[in-house]
């Protein structure tokens, strides 16, 4: 210790910073002079802080921020989303009531309909983030003719710069479903795409959604008329492959989301077996060509080739309506389509597994109280890396709740429904508080509801948070985003 302290203090500097965040805070503790060098360092307090945010440091960032710069952003941005003080504000005031709108962790779109419907297009907004150096853009996209058609629908997904879009195309004699894989940026065909056009043997005028992880796309597709049907199709989306087909027409596959782009999770429930979660690992699943036949789903045991493990839900969990959403493992910007913003810093993908979670939500529309009621089961993602251990280390391809479910999994079997689980990144703003219990996620929301109080007056009438972005929220009725 005494050959330490004679070494100059900007020696010691550069030897800490190269350390992990744990070492350093060792050296705190041990050296009064070490804890003068950390406090003095804005490199070494910038590298505790991230660490401490679970963020990673964007080197490729383009606004030339010094590290002093981004360790004030860093906390700045802190201060603002916990106190509830926006940077930014924005109100689109041109957007028609009732427009069914786009949005995601940093965009916001909406089919902004001409005088002739030849003059429709999509308007984009990537939302501005202060804090990150992220600008605010506004583009249009002009939608192509085939594009014009009545039915139509959208999901967008900007880290690929993808758009999804589906398009009925109608014969005398039949209707032929296309799903369209187009460039967010410029409305095109996307350059990734080999077969930007995929043919769906499957109506899909009905419920519908769209989830994407990198190369993979999957589409569920739900119909509630006199029978139940159910399909999920698993493309991957850049070579236009068809990797999975499962059918349904009398259990319920009621919840699709990735976990990652290795791992697709289905909630399934039916014919009074309960509700469970299966793991499917998308690279082992096997070859499936359009002349296949699909998977047809009659029981939770029809998953099971096909899983890492099917992991049984608390024996209360059982409903005519699920959601499943997830946070999932994202990579470093760069890594990323180019088209991208570029911020300061962003979430450290190689922490993701830390505080990830899974929310599955079931609704109950017959509550006795008149409204509609929710059971919330929140549970860490290490829960279900440790049950697809168990599966591996056993044999065991179904394990029950007891086998494997977190005793610390949040339920909210009482509450009126405020589809808080369902306000898009949910589980991504969990994840960054590092919190499984929704008050966290409702404590928020009640502060945006404070801050409108004073900055609009009382009485002025509720927003509704449609979505918890990376950097703040955006907010319905004449939609706002707040950012830091």
């Amino acid at each position: 210790m005494s050959a330490i302290q004679h070494l100059p203090n900007e020696l010691l500097e550069q030897i800490l910073i190269q350390a992990d965040v744990e070492t350093i805070t060792k050296c705190r503790q041990a050296s009064s002079l070490f804890d003068e060098v950390i406090a003095g360092s804005m490199t070494i307090q910038y590298k505790i802080e991230l660490y401490t945010e679970r963020l990673k440091d964007g080197k490729d960032c383009p606004n030339g921020w010094s590290i002093g710069e981004r360790l004030e952003a860093l906390r700045s941005r802190r201060a603002a989303l916990h106190a509830m003080l926006p940077k930014s504000k924005l109100a689109i005031l041109d957007m028609e009531p009732e427009t069914e709108y786009l949005v995601t962790r940093g965009h916001f779109a909406w089919v902004e309909e001409g005088e002739v419907q030849e003059d429709d297009c999509l308007r984009v907004f990537q939302i501005q983030s202060v804090s990150r150096g992220i600008p605010l853009k506004e583009w249009k996209i002009p939608l192509p003719a085939s594009l014009l058609a009545e039915e139509r629908y959208f999901a967008m997904f900007p880290d690929e710069d993808l758009l999804v879009a589906t398009v009925c195309s109608s014969t005398d004699t039949l209707d032929r479903w296309t799903i369209k894989l187009l460039s967010l940026t410029t409305g095109r065909n996307h350059p990734d795409a080999m077969r930007p056009d995929l043919l769906v043997t499957k109506d899909l005028d009905t419920t519908k959604e769209f989830s994407v992880c990198r190369n993979y796309l999957a589409l569920s597709i739900s119909e509630f008329g006199q029978h139940f049907d159910f399909q999920l199709h698993l493309y991957n989306w850049k070579t236009g492959d068809l990797l999975l087909r499962l059918d349904s027409n009398q259990f319920f596959c009621l919840g699709v989301a990735f976990a990652s782009d290795q791992h697709l999770l289905v909630a399934t429930s039916g014919n009074g077996l309960g509700a469970s979660i299966t793991i499917l690992d998308i690279a082992s699943l096997p070859p499936f060509t359009a002349d296949d036949v699909p998977i047809f789903v009659g029981d939770h045991s029809d998953l099971i080739p096909l899983a890492l493990v099917q992991l049984q839900l608390p024996a209360d969990c059982a409903s005519s309506e699920f959601v499943l959403r997830t946070s999932v493992k994202r990579p470093p910007p760069q890594s990323l389509h180019p088209t991208l913003a570029q911020p300061a810093f962003f979430p450290d993908p190689d922490r993701h597994d830390e505080h990830a979670i899974v929310i599955f939500q079931e609704i109950d529309y017959e509550n006795d109280d008149g409204g509609n009621a929710q059971k919330t089961v929140i549970i860490p993602w290490l829960s279900f890396l440790s049950g697809m251990k168990t599966a591996r280390d056993t044999g065991r391809k179904a394990l029950e709740w007891e086998d494997w479910g977190p005793q610390e999994a949040l339920h909210q079997s009482e509450k009126l429904c405020h589809s808080w689980a369902l306000v898009k990144g949910a589980a991504e703003f969990l994840q960054r508080e590092a919190s499984q219990d929704l008050d966290v996620l409702d404590s928020f929301l009640r502060r945006i509801d404070a801050w409108l109080s004073v900055t609009r007056g009382k009485g002025k009438g509720k927003y509704d948070v449609i979505a918890v972005c990376d950097d703040g929220a955006i907010l319905a009725q004449a939609v706002r985003f707040l950012s830091s």
